[in-house]
């Protein structure tokens, strides 16, 4: 008998290795019996069973029938004055017409009089403008001056124009052209004394 562990003969029945210490299994191991083979009964095979055959019904063709065709009947009148309704056309009323409002004129304010138009002042104006027309400027302002009065003058005296008023009116529009004549020549008369300074 050998250690299991250490490999050292002990003798037979001893507990421990005096080798190693090992603890000895001394107790006989039981042999597992072994079952019998069991004999299996042999399987019987079902022979197979011959099916008798099928007999299959021959089609029985049958005859054709005739089928009767219906005669179609002759309709009889139908009198459309009997059952087609009479149509009334619909009556609709007129839409009643509008009529705009009618707004009343507001009254005119005049917030300041009109006073009369001096002829002593318009012909003032006129004499002036003459007067000053060769400065240019002075006789464009006067002449238009006399122009404006002149217009409001006529408009008062339904469209006419005499005495001094009409002196006035006719030496403005002389005062208004000759200032705008004067204003042209005396523009170009400094341009060119301004580049002729400027050239030396």
């Amino acid at each position: 008998m050998f250690c299991s562990k250490c490999g050292t003969q002990v003798a037979d029945g001893a507990a421990f290795c005096a080798n190693c210490g090992n603890a000895l299994n001394t107790a006989p191991v039981a042999e597992t019996p072994v079952a019998a083979p069991v004999a299996e009964a042999p399987v019987e095979v079902a022979a197979p069973v011959a099916e008798a055959p099928v007999e299959v019904a021959t089609p029985v063709v049958e005859a054709p029938v005739e089928v009767a065709t219906p005669v179609a009947e002759p309709a009889a009148p139908v009198n459309e004055n009997v059952y087609a309704p009479t149509y009334q056309a619909p009556t609709y009323q007129q839409a009643p017409t509008y009529q705009a409002p009618t707004y009343q004129q507001a009254p005119a304010y005049n917030t300041a009089p009109v006073q009369p138009v001096d002829s002593k002042s318009l012909m003032i104006k006129g004499i002036l403008a003459i007067a000053l027309c060769e400065l240019g400027i002075p006789g464009i302002i006067l002449g238009s001056m006399a122009k404006k009065l002149a217009a409001q003058f006529m408009a008062q005296n339904g469209g006419q124009i005499f005495g001094k008023a009409k002196v006035g009116s006719i030496l403005g529009r002389i005062g208004f052209g000759f200032g705008i004549g004067f204003t042209i020549f005396w523009g170009i008369y400094f341009l060119i004394i301004v580049l002729a300074l400027g050239s030396i």
